[in-house]
């Protein structure tokens, strides 16, 4: 099944929808198949996400705000936007061929429009994960500011391009 959706991604201008949101929105965006597994590398929008998925641990935090979400897109088949583990936005996109779910698009880490990062979240991040605060916060600067509603209308944007409704 992971060549099928990479197939997908590649030839229904997914990948492309990807990159338009990583571009105009500067999310980190993401293609996983149905067993979780990456089938891209990510494409960064910002250094702080990518700091803290440097590190095992680090990953794990992510995974345990992606596993809520997809298990809700896989459920009602419909994208999910909601905040992350750390208060950033995230975007899940099941996708579906016909009528088989396949695989699950993304885009995250950008903070909702008139929120910042949280440094005390920071603060108590950093140690679970082996990454100094230092470190963490030198990271902040490179997280866009993003309206959830804009977000919304580009996930529809992205549906449309890899061949959904």
């Amino acid at each position: 099944m992971e060549t099928e959706f990479s197939k997908v991604v590649q030839e229904n201008k997914c990948m492309q929808a990807l990159e338009e949101l990583n571009v105009s929105l500067g999310l980190n965006c993401h293609a996983w198949d149905t067993l979780g597994k990456p089938i891209l590398p990510p494409i960064w929008g910002n250094t702080l996400c990518k700091a803290i998925k440097s590190t095992h641990d680090g990953l794990m935090t992510c995974a345990s705000s992606h596993k809520e979400m997809t298990k809700e897109a896989k459920a009602t088949g419909k994208p999910v936007v909601r905040e992350c583990h750390a208060g950033l936005l995230k975007a899940v996109l099941p996708v579906y061929c016909e009528g088989r779910y396949i695989g699950l698009l993304g885009g995250c880490g950008a903070t909702p429009k008139g929120t910042e990062v949280s440094e005390e979240y920071l603060s108590e991040l950093g140690p679970k994960i082996g990454v100094s605060i230092e470190e963490l916060l030198a990271q902040v600067a490179s997280v866009p500011e993003l309206d959830k509603e804009l977000l919304k209308e580009k996930i529809k944007g992205v549906i449309t391009s890899c061949g959904g409704n």
